[in-house]
């Protein structure tokens, strides 16, 4: 599984980042881990918005040029990475579940 952000402006569309998502099943288990041969540095459990919220960071850090965040529900599952959105000043959009 992953996570991706791209970039989006009209009709045209770009992938501009794909991070590993595991698990917990997955990277509490080193032998699964060594058959697949996971790298030593994707290996810690992250959860979807930690790796969401660092691949903004890495595109601040590009200076990619953007104007707003969208999210699915996915990741308005809880109030972390929105918060974490408008602690930075970003502009953004996420899906929450009904029930949230």
């Amino acid at each position: 599984m992953g996570v991706y952000a791209s970039q989006v402006n009209g009709r045209n569309y770009s992938l501009v980042n794909a991070r590993l998502y595991l698990p917990e099943e997955w990277t509490s288990d080193k032998k699964r881990l060594d058959k697949a041969k996971v790298p030593e540095a994707e290996r810690s459990f992250k959860t979807k918005e930690a790796i969401a919220y660092e691949m903004v960071l890495h595109a601040r850090q590009l200076k990619l040029l953007y104007s707003w965040i969208g999210a699915d529900a996915g990741y308005g599952k809880g109030l972390d990475f929105p918060l974490k959105l408008e602690a930075l000043g970003e502009t953004f959009v996420i899906d929450i579940h009904r029930d949230h």
